[in-house]
C-alpha cells in the first residue's frame, strides 16, 4: 500500500500539470486491488479494457505510460505465478504424492486437432526435453494429440512397450496386435483425457535409479481401423516413438517435466493470464509507438519505411518469441506460445534453474506430403477461426479466453493499418 500512496499522488499531479490528456492504465489498474492489497479477481479485465489511445505523436507520452503502468501492474501476477512454481517445485522435492502424481483432468482447451490421417504426438516436454518418470513411481502422462479424433473416426491406438522397468497404465490386454516386429496392447483413453499414463515399476529404486543404462525407454504406437495403420508422425522433430526418461526425482530434468505438466493443465491460472496480456500489451505499445516514430517530423525515424513490429515480416516460421509471431499464432490459432525461466531457491541454498519452453522449433502449417511448410501469402488475408485451430497436428498449450481474443484481434488490425501505411 505503500507504493499506492507514493504513485497516485505523483499520477495526480502529472494530469494537473500536463497541458495534454493523458490515457493511463492506472486508474484502472488500480481497481484490481482491494484496500488490504489482495487481488479483485477482475485483474485480466482490468489490464486490458483501457481507452483506446490516439495514434498521434501528441500522444506518445500516454502510449508509453501505458507500456510502464501495464509492465509494472503485471510483475505483481508475474511474482505471484512464479511463487506457484516454486511451492509446486519444493512439494516435488518434498516427494508430496499431490504434486508428483497426474491426475486425470482435461486440458483446459476448446479446440483440438481434428486430424486423423496419423498418430500425432503432444507438445515436446519443454521443446528438448521428455516426459519423465522416477524412483518414486508417480503416475506421469503425456499426450497424445489426436486421440479422441481417431477414437471417433473407428480407430483404435496401440501401445508396445518391451521394457520391464516402465509400466503403462490403462491398457486392455484382451485386445492384442502383432505388426511383424512388434507386439501392442490396446491404450484405453483414460476418462477422454488423450493421455498415455505411465510409471516405472518395482526395478527402479533409490539407489539405481541415477546408475541406469539406455535410461530414454521407447514406447511405439499404432492407430488401427480393419487392415488400416497409422504410425506417428512428427514433422518437426521426426520421431517415430515416444522416448520416456527415468531419472531421479530431485533431477532438474523431473522438475522441468512436472511445472511443463502443471502449465499444460493450469493454463487457466489468472496470474498466468495476466502475464501474457502484459506482453500483449506490450507488442500494441510497440506498433503504436514504431507508428507514431514513422508519422512525427521530430523523429529520426520519420518516413522510415520498415515493419511496425518485431518479426512481423517473418511471423510464420516460430523460431523463439518475437513479437511478430506470438501475435500471429495468437490471433490466426487463438493460442500462446512463450518462453519462460524460473529461478527458485531450495532448501540447500543452491540455485536451481527451471527452464519452459512450449515452442514447437517448427513450422505450425505443412504440407505433409513434401513436409514443405504453408504459410499465409499475405498477412492482410489471414483469418481467426476455429478451423485454423483444428488442423494443426497439435493441440495448444493454452488457449485465449474471450478478454485476451478481443485484445488480439484489436491488435492485429493496429498491425495490418500500420503496415499498410508503412510500406
Amino acid at each position: 500500500m505503500l507504493k499506492n500512496k507514493i504513485i497516485l499522488p505523483t499520477i495526480a499531479a502529472f494530469l494537473i500539470v500536463s497541458s495534454l490528456p493523458v490515457y493511463s492504465a492506472y486508474s484502472l489498474i488500480e481497481n484490481s486491488f482491494k484496500k488490504e492489497g489482495k487481488f479483485s479477481g477482475n485483474q485480466l479485465e482490468n489490464l486490458l479494457n483501457f481507452n483506446d489511445i490516439p495514434l498521434s505523436p501528441l500522444f506518445r507520452k500516454s502510449w508509453e505510460k501505458l507500456l510502464s503502468d501495464s509492465s509494472s501492474f503485471s510483475a505483481a501476477y508475474d511474482w505471484q505465478y512464479k511463487l506457484k512454481m516454486e511451492r509446486l517445485v519444493k512439494s516435488i522435492l518434498k516427494k508430496d504424492t499431490n504434486a508428483l502424481n497426474a491426475n486425470f483432468d482435461k486440458k483446459p482447451i476448446r479446440n483440438k486437432t481434428s486430424l486423423t490421417d496419423a498418430i500425432y504426438l503432444g507438445l515436446q516436454v519443454m521443446g528438448h526435453n521428455k516426459p519423465t518418470a522416477s524412483e518414486l513411481h508417480e503416475i506421469g502422462r503425456y499426450e497424445i494429440a489426436n486421440f479422441t479424433a481417431l477414437e471417433n473416426a473407428g480407430y483404435t491406438i496401440y501401445v508396445s512397450n518391451s521394457d520391464p522397468r516402465l509400466e503403462i497404465l490403462y491398457t486392455d490386454k484382451s485386445d492384442l496386435y502383432n505388426d511383424g516386429q512388434k507386439d501392442y496392447v490396446k491404450l484405453s483413453n483414460k476418462e477422454g483425457t488423450d493421455n498415455i499414463f505411465f510409471r516405472t515399476t518395482e526395478l527402479i529404486t533409490s539407489e539405481n535409479v541415477s546408475n541406469q543404462s539406455n535410461s530414454d525407454i521407447p514406447v511405439y504406437f499404432k492407430a488401427k481401423k480393419g487392415d488400416e495403420i497409422l504410425d506417428i508422425y512428427d514433422p518437426g522433430y521426426l520421431r517415430n516413438k515416444l522416448e520416456i526418461q527415468i531419472r531421479a526425482y530431485d533431477s532438474d530434468e523431473m522438475l522441468q517435466y512436472k511445472v511443463w505438466d502443471w502449465n499444460q493443465y493450469n493454463s487457466n491460472d489468472l496470474d498466468l493470464n495476466c502475464y501474457i496480456a502484459n506482453n500483449l500489451i506490450k507488442i500494441y505499445c510497440e506498433i503504436a509507438l514504431s507508428y507514431i516514430d514513422f508519422i512525427d517530423s521530430k523523429s529520426p525515424n520519420y518516413q522510415q519505411k520498415g515493419s511496425p513490429l518485431t518479426g512481423a515480416n517473418d511471423p510464420f516460421k516460430y523460431s523463439g518469441a518475437t513479437p511478430g509471431s506470438l501475435l500471429y499464432y495468437a490471433y490466426k490459432y487463438n493460442s500462446y506460445y512463450d518462453l519462460r525461466i524460473f529461478m527458485f531457491t531450495v532448501e540447500n541454498n543452491n540455485q536451481r534453474i527451471v527452464y519452459v519452453s512450449y515452442d514447437q522449433n517448427n513450422e505450425l502449417e505443412y504440407n505433409k506430403s513434401t513436409d514443405e511448410p504453408i504459410i499465409d501469402k499475405h498477412l492482410k488475408e489471414t483469418n481467426n477461426n476455429k478451423e485454423n485451430r483444428e488442423r494443426l497436428s497439435f493441440n495448444p498449450w493454452i488457449d485465449l479466453n474471450k478478454t485476451m481474443r478481443g485484445f488480439v484481434e484489436k491488435t492485429w488490425n493496429l498491425l495490418m493499418f500500420t503496415m499498410e501505411e508503412m510500406s
